[in-house]
């Protein structure tokens, strides 16, 4: 061989760049993750709130019923 330092640098460099490479996709991947989770929150959230108008309206409907009173069928 005639330049084996030569042929070690270039492994090097090329392991040293694959290294970067996946890096950078990895943290863009990463931010991206991070986004989706910022949705879910905020869609969890919007969820639960809507879940507690519900429930709150669906007590108040139940309250009305007590006052009405059944009118028979054939009146």
């Amino acid at each position: 061989m005639k330049h084996p330092a030569l042929i070690t640098t270039a492994a090097g460099l090329a392991a040293l760049v694959a290294l970067l490479t996946q890096l950078r996709r990895h943290r863009a991947t990463a931010r991206k993750i991070q986004l989706i989770h910022e949705a879910v929150e905020k869609n969890l959230q919007e969820t639960l709130s809507v879940h507690r108008t519900l429930y709150r309206t669906r007590g108040a409907v139940n309250q009305l019923h007590q006052y009405i009173e059944p009118v028979p069928k054939g009146v």
